[in-house]
C-alpha cells in the first residue's frame, strides 16, 4: 500500500535559475549550468550552514527544480521522498511506500539511486527495484513498477543503485534482468516501451548524447557499455567493459563531443574512446591514470579530473589527467574518494571524510583556494548545486543521516 500525504504548499510553474534534476546536474557530467558562481572566500570556520534536516538510511543524493528540493531515504520500513522549498525550508509533501531491501555488503537499507526529475515528474528507482513515478506538485503515484520480479533481476552487492535517466518520453534504467537488461518505460503510464538484452546492472548511471544523428544512451553495465537509441532501443553498439568477481563499475560514464570516458578500479582502468563510425575505437587506456572505485569524473578544456583509487584498499588520490593521452598531469596524493562538480573554472570538491573544498581547474598544478571539514559524518552520496548553495546528505552505515545545506556560492 503506497500513502502520499500533502504537507502544504503547490509547485511553481516558473523555471528558476539553478536547477540541478538529476544525478551530477542538468547534464549528468558534473558541470554547474554558466550562472553559477563559487564564493572563494569562506568564513574561518567554513561555508554557512544553511540547512540541516534529519533524514533517514540511504545514498540517494538530493536533487532540485523550481525551487523544490526531493530527498529520497528509508524512514523505518518505509521509503519515503520528501520534498522541501528551497527558500521557506518547509515540507511541501511526502510520499512513501513499503521498504523491502534488508541490506547487503553495507548494512545501509535505504535507496542507492539519486532521482530524476523530468516533466514535472519525480521517478526514484529504490533499492530492492520498485521503481515509482510521482507528480512534482502533490506527490502523488502515477505509476509503479516491481522491476525485480517483473524482469527477473538481482539486487546485487548492494541493493539497485543505477539512477533513471529520462529522453523523450520515457524513463531509461539499467535493471539487469534476465528479461530486461536495459528498459525504457513511457513516462506517462509507466508501461514498458522496450527491453534491451539481459545485460546485468552495474552501479554507474546512463547518459545521455547524440549518435548517428539520433537521440541516445550511453550506459555502463556490470561487463559491458552499451549505446541504444533512445526512442525505439535498438542496439547502436556494446563493447566489453568490466571484470568477473567480486568488482562493480560505479562512475558514470562522461561524453566529451565524439569522445567517451570510462573509469572503474579493480584492475579495469581507465579508457577513452573516439565515437566515429557504427562502433568505438579505443584511443588510450590505463589503470594507473585515473581508476575510480565509484566517484564521477569531470571534464575541462581537455582534461579530467577525478578520483584515482578505491574506499576499501587507500589510499585515494585526486588527479588532472590529459583527456587526449590519459597522462597525469598532477596528483592530490591521498586526497581520499572525492565528489567532484565544475562549476566555470573552478572544482568543488567534497571526500567522503566530509572535507569541502574549492580548487582551481588548473591543468598545471593542484590549486585549492579555500577548504574546511564541514561533518564528521560520511558523504558517500552525490551532492547537489543550485543557487549558490551546496545541498548534501550524512549517512553513517546502517544509521540515519542528515540533510546539509552550504552557502558556497552567489544566487544568479
Amino acid at each position: 500500500m503506497i500513502r502520499s500525504i500533502i504537507c502544504i504548499g503547490v509547485i511553481s510553474a516558473s523555471t528558476y535559475a539553478g536547477d540541478w534534476p538529476q544525478l551530477l546536474g542538468p547534464e549528468r557530467n558534473g558541470t554547474a549550468p554558466s550562472d553559477e558562481k563559487l564564493l572563494t572566500t569562506w568564513p574561518s570556520g567554513g561555508p554557512e550552514k544553511t540547512w540541516s534536516i534529519d533524514i533517514g538510511q540511504g545514498f540517494a543524493g538530493p536533487v532540485i527544480q523550481d525551487q523544490s528540493l526531493v530527498v529520497f531515504h528509508r524512514n523505518g520500513n518505509k521509503e519515503r521522498v520528501d520534498v522541501f522549498d528551497t527558500e521557506t525550508r518547509q515540507s511541501r509533501w511526502e510520499t512513501e511506500w513499503p521498504a523491502e531491501y534488508r541490506g547487503g555488503i553495507n548494512p545501509d537499507a535505504g535507496p542507492r539511486a539519486t532521482p530524476t526529475i523530468h516533466n514535472k515528474v519525480i521517478f526514484a528507482m529504490g533499492a530492492s527495484g520498485r521503481l515509482v513515478a510521482m507528480t512534482m506538485e502533490n506527490g502523488e503515484i502515477l505509476w509503479e513498477r516491481n522491476t525485480a520480479r517483473e524482469f527477473r533481476a538481482q539486487e546485487g552487492y548492494f541493493g539497485f543503485g543505477s539512477s533513471p535517466i529520462a529522453s523523450g518520453n520515457k524513463v531509461i534504467v539499467n535493471i539487469g534482468g534476465d528479461t530486461g537488461g536495459i528498459v525504457a518505460f513511457d513516462e506517462k503510464t509507466g508501461k514498458t516501451a522496450w527491453t534491451l538484452g539481459d545485460y546485468k546492472a552495474s552501479y554507474s548511471s546512463p547518459v545521455t548524447t547524440t549518435l548517428q544523428g539520433k537521440p541516445a544512451i550511453i550506459c555502463v553495465t556490470r561487463l559491458h557499455v552499451v549505446a541504444v537509441e533512445a526512442d525505439t532501443g535498438n542496439l547502436i553498439w556494446e563493447i566489453p567493459f568490466g571484470a568477473r568477481g567480486p568488482t562493480v563499475n560505479g562512475a558514470a560514464p562522461i561524453v566529451l563531443k565524439d569522445r567517451l570516458f570510462l573509469t572503474a578500479s579493480y584492475r579495469i582502468g581507465a579508457e577513452m574512446h573516439k565515437l566515429t563510425g557504427s562502433n568505438p575505437t579505443k584511443i588510450w587506456s590505463s589503470d594507473r591514470s585515473l581508476s575510480s572505485q565509484y566517484a564521477s569524473v569531470v571534464a575541462h578544456d581537455g582534461f579530467i579530473y577525478g578520483t584515482h583509487g578505491r574506499e576499501d584498499i587507500p589510499p585515494a588520490h585526486f588527479r588532472c589527467i590529459d583527456a587526449n593521452t590519459g597522462a597525469i598531469k598532477w596528483s592530490a596524493d591521498d586526497h581520499g574518494v572525492t565528489h567532484v562538480l565544475r562549476v566555470r573554472d573552478h572544482l568543488l570538491l567534497l571526500t567522503i571524510e566530509g572535507q569541502l573544498s574549492v580548487v582551481k581547474a588548473n591543468p598545471a598544478k593542484y590549486e585549492p583556494i579555500v577548504s574546511a571539514k564541514i561533518t564528521d559524518e560520511g558523504t558517500r552520496a552525490v551532492p547537489a548545486l543550485a543557487n549558490g548553495i551546496l545541498y548534501l546528505r550524512t549517512t553513517n552505515d546502517g544509521e540515519s543521516g542528515k540533510l546539509l545545506a552550504f552557502q558556497v556560492g552567489t544566487s544568479p
